[in-house]
């Protein structure tokens, strides 16, 4: 028996040698020669480049069936090491990335694993799902909501029509009170037929939005960009339904409290951010109702440009005309003001009052009619426990309004999904 094995061993010996010699040595032979032409290089790589591929081949699957061992076994460590040192052979491997993220979250390296999901290209078919499962990571325990945001882009950009990217955006930017990018994801995933179920309430109370846990939210991404603009304002604008309680204010509520901290912060942010707009609205909306006409003039002359494309700054203008008497430029300014968001209700009722005096009672009767059911929705939004919970009589509501405002390719779009929502009592 010995012997068969060693005849065996050394006839294999003989023709893995006949093998290696006819295939590596022209190659080693085309190499040393230098070749200096195309046809020289082509022969060259095409000796090579098999064996190469069939030994990276190998190499890979062998990885891969050891890595999903160790998963199997629970063994994260072993896991972890056996990915990084498939990565280093191959760093484009999908499923090496998505392992050892599975190795990461195990060992709690949530940092780790969200970036090893991000690594996937935007080809592979698994990518979208990894990078949903990033979005997950980065909103919760690594706490890095901007990279959380770019990557939902991320995913859009591969599929337009996936809805957890649609779903983060909208939430992302209403939390946030950036109204602009709210008001775009929020149609555009209804036109998509992908819009989480609080997307029909944001359409029609963009400008108005304000959430309960909105200032935890915003504090807890200030944790990770302790300096970022849009965080410090819409924290301070979120102070409403936070009441301070401290015993420094004794001889004041907990609302004047709070009012006054707010007040002074935003008189700072208006110094440090000029521009927000968020932070010029808040100036804007407590001057209009103490009635100081005056700061309001001075706060129109130093707008910024970005403030032509929102709504509530032709608003103003159109509650500052009126108050000087200009009903023309009054009339102009709040049309202006629907043009952009044709649902605000408070614009439409003061556009109302100005066409009364205009042409009369009859010509603003539509008008007043609307502004009410308008604020009546609001309303009845306001009262949600939250938006998610709104139920086809309200969604139902929502798309007449949306209607009678003009925006019929809207409220098609909310009629057609409304056979696809469940009942919700």
């Amino acid at each position: 028996m010995p012997v068969i094995l060693y005849r065996i061993r050394t006839w294999v010996f003989v023709v893995g040698t006949f093998l290696l010699v006819g295939n590596v040595l022209p190659a080693y032979r085309l190499w040393f020669d230098f070749p200096t032409t195309n046809t020289e290089s082509h022969r060259f790589i095409s000796r090579v480049w098999p064996a190469y591929r069939w030994w990276f081949n190998g190499q890979s699957k062998r990885f891969k069936a050891s890595c999903i061992a160790a998963s199997s076994a629970e063994m994260w460590e072993r896991l972890d090491e056996l990915t990084r040192q498939w990565l280093k052979m191959d760093r484009n491997n999908g499923d090496a990335w998505l392992l050892l993220a599975q190795a990461a979250q195990k060992l709690e390296d949530y940092e780790l694993a969200a970036d090893s999901l991000a690594r996937l290209s935007d080809s592979d078919p698994k990518c979208i799902l990894a990078l949903v499962e990033r979005v997950d990571l980065l909103l919760s325990i690594v706490n890095r909501p901007l990279e959380a945001v770019e990557t939902c882009k991320r995913i859009l950009s591969i599929n337009e029509s996936i809805p957890r990217a649609h779903e983060i955006l909208i939430f992302f930017y209403s939390m946030s009170l950036q109204r602009q990018e709210l008001r775009h994801y929020v149609r555009r995933s209804i036109e998509l037929k992908c819009e989480p179920p609080d997307a029909y309430v944001f359409l029609i109370t963009a400008n108005t939005i304000k959430f309960s846990d909105g200032l935890d939210y915003n504090s807890l991404w200030l944790e990770q960009y302790p300096h970022h603009e849009p965080f410090l304002v819409a924290a301070a604008k979120h102070m409403t339904d936070n009441p301070l309680h401290s015993d420094e204010h004794t001889e004041t509520t907990a609302a004047d409290a709070e009012d006054m901290f707010r007040n002074e912060l935003m008189d700072d942010y208006l110094k440090r951010f000029p521009e927000n707009l968020e932070v010029l609205a808040y100036h804007f909306e407590t001057r209009l109702f103490a009635g100081k006409a005056d700061e309001v003039a001075k706060l129109l002359s130093k707008l910024p440009s970005t403030a032509e494309g929102d709504s509530r700054f032709w608003y103003y203008k159109g509650w500052y005309y009126y108050g000087r008497n200009q009903l023309t430029e009054a009339a102009t300014a709040l049309r202006k003001s629907l043009s952009l968001d044709p649902f605000d209700w408070r614009t439409r009722h003061q556009l109302a009052q100005v066409v009364r005096r205009l042409e009369g009672p009859k010509a603003a009767k539509t008008m007043v009619e609307l502004a009410e059911q308008g604020k009546n929705l609001s309303i009845a939004s306001a009262k949600l426990p939250n938006a998610r919970v709104a139920g086809k009589q309200l969604l139902r509501r929502i798309a007449n309004y949306v209607e009678r405002c003009g925006d019929a390719q809207m409220a098609r779009a909310i009629q057609n999904r409304l056979g696809s929502i469940p009942a919700v009592p």
